[in-house]
């Protein structure tokens, strides 16, 4: 028992070892003393990469709940977007969020202007994909989408009338997560 031990604690040493390698820590693992610096230099690494990427202490005890099923990310969406459109044309930039992969599905209805049809093309930002894309949308006209996130998303969404003119498009949305 104890030479089994003692081959997967080397197999576990050479592993970090040649993981120093890689990750070009300060100080190199050459004993099992400096082992715990090795460690310490992994933890701050990974600090830096959540800081990097925007994971602070509550999202990461979010995730580790959302990894073993206690806690669930359903939401409903029940809104209107206003989007001011100047000749015609106007964009709708949501602020950057935490979205941790979750599907999107629902619907989107132009409510105003009661008149023209529209090209509308919505955008994730951080991944660069499209969300959904249509036109000819009338008033009143449901439009269905249903889109997987990443990490993160942020979304635009991009319309243009027919009418060419400038108003508000009111484009109100039901969705669930």
């Amino acid at each position: 028992m104890e030479d089994r031990f003692t081959l997967i604690a080397n197999l576990a040493f050479a592993i970090l070892k040649e993981t120093y390698i890689h990750l070009h820590l300060p100080r190199k693992v050459d004993s099992f003393g400096s082992l715990q610096t090795f460690i310490s230099g992994v933890a701050s690494m990974l600090a830096n990469i959540e800081n990097a990427v925007g994971i602070d202490a509550g999202i990461a005890q979010r995730l580790a709940a959302l990894e073993a099923g206690e806690e669930s990310v359903a939401a409903a969406i029940d809104e209107t977007l206003s989007i001011p459109i100047t000749n015609g044309k106007g964009t709708f930039t949501t602020p950057k969020k935490t979205t941790f992969w979750v599907r999107i599905t629902g619907t989107g209805t132009v409510t105003a202007p009661q008149n023209g049809t529209w090209s509308v093309k919505v955008v994730d930002l951080v991944a660069d994909r499209t969300v959904f894309e249509g036109s000819g949308i009338g008033p009143n006209q449901p439009v269905d989408f249903s889109y997987k996130t990443g990490f993160t998303a942020q979304l635009q969404a991009s319309g243009t009338w027919s009418e060419g003119g400038d108003t508000t498009l009111k484009l109100h949305i039901q969705a669930s997560t």
